[in-house]
């Protein structure tokens, strides 16, 4: 059919619009992000998620549900940075098929550290202050002179028999460490141990003292490929060898990547902050409160996309909204909202986090326009669903629109309170709607990143990979004023002939 004959089909297709079709999409401007994550089929690209308490819930939640998603589609080149002393707290288990061997007893992580680290250490994790704020995340290890770990073995990373990374491939660990200026002998040792016990590969004694001036550093240890360790665990550790690890020691990231794929994802938790809202995250990195530092960000940053041989590509996706509904405080983003509860709060917040994080991505040298954002409010917890989180939903996918590079995606247009219930994707068989089992977590994962992977252009509104009548019909029941729907393609705030063009102009197979 051509376009006049559509237009002059208007009167009639007006009629058969109906006032009852589903409001919005399940995701807004999804292109750019399609594009940036069909990137991982040809070269390297890092994920990172931000979230509540079901970014990583009993070793599960969007971590490992995203992690299963993205190996649908794509290898995995390396593991999440992870920190040694992760587990120190309440056992937090990030990764996927990967686990934080927890330093011993001896090595404090959270606030009272033996000795206390120097401020210049302290600055790059604010798990040393009160208040922790990213408490079992981003946890250090750290030891003063007093402690000597000759024979300690247990701590580090441990790679399970079926990590996609392979463990009977060639393989590389790393290690972001400290160097503490003035005299001392302190050190440790970066070891390879196969499942018996027995060491595959070990450095010399890595100084971790006697520099010009404190410093931090990386160092990196590789074990060869080997057939015979199929179906083994893999451990790469930090690990005594007579007098070689002794304090001052400082070691914060631990990373074990695949060198040679140069392909697919490492996905990464940076904030799974429990019973706590998008506001509270906001006020972390926009006013560095709780002992954040622009240092941290930074560093987190560099090390993120270290692995990246060139123009660097990092997706921050989004999940907050739950917590929300209680928050109490004014938003912490450009146009504060008193109405901490409000859309427009969970808006301005968003804007906040998605700024804050483009200048300090700027600042550690890297190109903003490398850096992407999903926007993803929380799962539905009714039917009807709860109208702050809808109000939630339409505040993101007018902030999608407002931004380049940015998508929203939004999972109540994929599944609803029903059909969760029926697949079994509540916590506790429903009792907990606020939390998911971790076949929820996988089954919603895999939803939202095929919608993703399926958006090409923001005139299928339907989701079904071409511009149709169904689109024009979704159009046309919003005609008028209509800040922040999908419908109005232009960001116009309302839905009139310039959108009507723009269907009709992508018409066909996107």
């Amino acid at each position: 059919m051509t376009t006049n004959r559509v237009v002059l089909m208007l009167p009639a297709l007006l009629l058969l619009a109906s006032p009852v079709c589903a409001r919005g999409t399940a995701v807004v401007d999804g292109a750019e992000i399609r594009a940036a994550l069909e990137l991982a089929a040809t070269r390297r690209i890092d994920i990172v998620g931000i979230g509540d308490s079901n970014q990583a819930r009993d070793g599960s939640g969007w971590d490992e549900g995203m992690h299963v998603a993205l190996l649908d589609h794509f290898d995995q080149y390396a593991s999440a940075l992870q920190t040694q002393n992760e587990n120190g707290a309440s056992g937090f288990g990030a990764g996927y098929e990967i686990a934080v061997r927890t330093a011993p007893a001896w090595v404090d992580g959270t606030i009272a550290l033996p000795g206390g680290a120097p401020a210049f250490f302290a600055a790059f994790c604010p798990a040393f202050v009160a208040g922790e704020a990213f408490e079992n995340v981003h946890v250090p290890a750290f030891s003063d002179a007093s402690v000597d770990h000759d024979g300690a073995v247990r701590n580090g990373l441990r790679l399970t028999a079926a990590s996609p990374l392979d463990v009977t491939a060639a393989l590389r660990g790393s290690i972001c460490y400290g160097q503490f200026a003035g005299t001392g002998d302190g050190g440790f040792v970066p070891q390879w141990r196969a499942a018996d016990g027995s060491s595959l590969a070990a450095s010399p004694v890595i100084a971790s003292e006697g520099y010009a001036r404190d410093a931090m550093a990386t160092t990196t240890l590789d074990v060869p490929a080997d057939p015979a360790r199929a179906g083994q665990l893999l451990d790469f550790r930090i690990v005594g060898a007579g007098a070689g690890y002794r304090g001052r020691t400082y070691t914060l990231y631990l990373r074990v990547e695949h060198p040679t794929r140069p392909a697919g994802f490492s996905y990464h938790t940076w904030g799974a902050h429990s019973g706590q809202s998008l506001r509270y995250f906001a006020n972390l990195i926009v006013n560095n409160a709780e002992g954040v530092t622009d240092a941290y960000k930074q560093y987190y940053f560099a090390q993120v996309r270290r692995l990246q041989t060139s123009s660097p590509v990092v997706i921050f996706w989004i999940n907050h909204g739950l917590n929300d509904r209680q928050e109490s405080l004014p938003s912490v983003g450009p146009d504060p909202v008193a109405d901490g509860d409000s859309g427009p709060a969970y808006a301005d917040n968003l804007q906040g986090v998605i700024d804050q994080i483009l200048a300090d991505w700027t600042a550690s040298g890297g190109d903003p326009a490398g850096v992407y954002f999903v926007l993803d409010p929380s799962h539905p917890v009714a039917n009807p669903d709860d109208a702050e989180l809808e109000s939630y939903r339409d505040a993101a996918r007018l902030v999608a629109q407002r931004n380049p590079r940015t998508a929203m995606v939004d999972v109540s247009r994929l599944t609803d309170h029903e059909e969760m219930l029926a697949f079994g994707d509540y916590h506790a068989g429903g009792a907990d709607v606020n939390h998911l089992s971790a076949s929820g977590y996988h089954r919603l994962a895999r939803l939202k990143l095929e919608a993703l992977l399926a958006a090409s252009c923001p005139a299928d509104l339907d989701g079904d990979a071409s511009v149709g009548f169904s689109d024009l019909l979704r159009m046309l029941a919003f005609w008028g004023v209509c800040e922040g729907c999908p419908e109005d393609l232009d960001g116009s705030g309302d839905v009139g002939f310039t959108d009507l063009l723009m269907v009709l102009g992508s018409w066909g197979d996107c």
